[in-house]
This record gives C-alpha cells, sequence and structure tokens, in this order.
C-alpha cells in the first residue's frame, strides 16, 4: 500500500505527463499544470536537501562517536559495515 505522499506523487506524475501529450490546453489548464510542475518540483527539491542534511548529520553524529567511544563506534561499524556496502537499494 502506498502513502498517501507516494499516492499524490503518482497522480501528479501522471497528471503531468498526460498534459505533456496534449496539443492545446486552455489557459485555465496551463496554468494549473505550471502550477503543478511547479510544485513537484520544489518537493523535489525539499526532498534532496532534507537527504543531504540527513546525511551532514549522520556523518558529524558517527564521528562524534568514533572520537567518544572506540568500543560502540566499532560496535556500529560492524553493524552499519554490509548496510552501507548494500547496492541492492
Amino acid at each position: 500500500m502506498a502513502t498517501y505522499g507516494r499516492q499524490l506523487g503518482l497522480l501528479t506524475e501522471l497528471l503531468l505527463e498526460l498534459a505533456e501529450k496534449q496539443k492545446s490546453l486552455s489557459p485555465e489548464a496551463r496554468t494549473a499544470f505550471e502550477r503543478i510542475r511547479g510544485i513537484r518540483d520544489q518537493i523535489a527539491l525539499i526532498k534532496n536537501e532534507e537527504a543531504a542534511t540527513l546525511a551532514r548529520d549522520i556523518e558529524a553524529q558517527v564521528d562524534r562517536l568514533k572520537r567518544l567511544d572506540q568500543v560502540e563506534w566499532q560496535r556500529l561499524l560492524t553493524t552499519l559495515g554490509p548496510l552501507l556496502n548494500d547496492d541492492s537499494a
């Protein structure tokens, strides 16, 4: 089952693709099309920025753990190593 956000994303992509294939759109439809495309692009930008911030935060926390507690850092390295090397994502 898809989340509400995922459902909206799928519907948005479908709607945009169908609208792009139309030979002509009314001025109102063209305005709506441009707004929806802009919203989609803004959401993508926010998600990318959020992911980059999360990655930087994780790196900083892991670095801090390494300095504070070598035993816990080694445990974390053992646990996360296989996950970080997993190419199935």
